[in-house]
């Protein structure tokens, strides 16, 4: 019978300088030498070597073969110089109602609390959807901090012309405040209508 795998720790490599080992190694070990794979080591420039055996030079303290990978649920931590998240994926922006679209994609990554998201809208009909509110954000915005960064990197067949857009968001939704003429307020003027198409890019904090 061929014994399950375990690890094995071992010192390996020539001494160093006053008598220290070169580097500790943890492998995978079966029933012979020849099934033995390494794990991690830890080499003599005091670096933790997952999946790999072969340094970054002036990497860091610890170096891995293809990535670190989060919890799907974060477990966060209060202690500020700890990155406890990150996460790419996909989100559906919407305007809600019976609004219908020809192109309707959303993409977003979060490190921490930092979240960069990504959206582009071509309406095809608005129907009831919402004329200047752009909905599903993938994470809620922090209720205590608005503080948010955005862009429009592009319009077409907007619902009204506009001397200015400027960018709101709320919760888990991004709002278009356009004006249609110099003004010192926000203006209620639809932006989205039929055939409307918008790129938006945002940063913001959960």
């Amino acid at each position: 019978m061929v014994p399950a795998a375990s690890i094995d720790c071992r010192v390996d490599g020539t001494p160093g300088t006053n008598d220290m080992p070169g580097r500790l190694v943890f492998s995978t070990t079966a029933d012979s030498a020849s099934d033995v794979t390494e794990a991690m080591r830890i080499n003599n420039q005091r670096e933790l070597l997952i999946g790999t055996t072969t340094r970054t030079a002036n990497g860091g303290v610890l170096q891995v073969s293809n990535g670190i990978t989060f919890p799907a649920t974060q477990s966060a931590c209060s202690n500020a110089n700890t990155l406890d998240d990150y996460e790419e994926g996909t989100w559906t922006p919407t305007l809600g109602g019976t609004a219908t679209y020809t192109v309707q994609t959303g993409t977003y990554t979060k490190v921490g609390r930092l979240v960069y998201v990504s959206a582009m809208l071509t309406v095809n009909a608005i129907g009831t959807g919402n004329t200047k509110q752009i909905e599903g954000l993938p994470f809620s915005i922090n209720g205590s901090n608005n503080d948010i960064g955005a862009t429009i990197g592009f319009v077409h067949s907007a619902a009204n012309s506009y001397v200015s857009i400027g960018i709101n968001a709320f919760t888990t939704s991004i709002v278009l405040e356009a004006r249609a003429a110099a003004a010192t307020g926000s203006s209620g003027s639809p932006f989205f209508g039929n055939g409307t198409a918008v790129r938006v890019t945002m940063m913001y904090f959960t």
